[in-house]
């Protein structure tokens, strides 16, 4: 029986995943190697990209928690 030994073992392909969250879109990829096996890019609508009505809440609850008001009446 013969023993064959590799001299050069070739080299574990990865599969990579990459993930891009941005302010309007969203982006995944997946990579095996040199060839890309999956590759996508998601267009968020503006009116749900938009932050600053968020951002205003927040600091809105922020100013109120900071002068005492915790507890809040509701609307009259």
């Amino acid at each position: 029986m013969n023993d064959y030994v590799l001299k050069n073992k070739p080299e574990p392909v990865e599969m990579v995943w990459a993930f891009d969250l941005g302010k309007g879109s969203i982006g995944e990829a997946v990579r095996r190697g040199n060839e890309f096996l999956h590759k996508a890019s998601l267009l968020i609508p503006a009116e749900f990209a938009e932050t600053k009505t968020a951002a205003g809440r927040r600091r809105m609850w922020r100013t109120r928690l900071a002068h005492g008001s915790s507890v809040f009446s509701p609307r009259q």
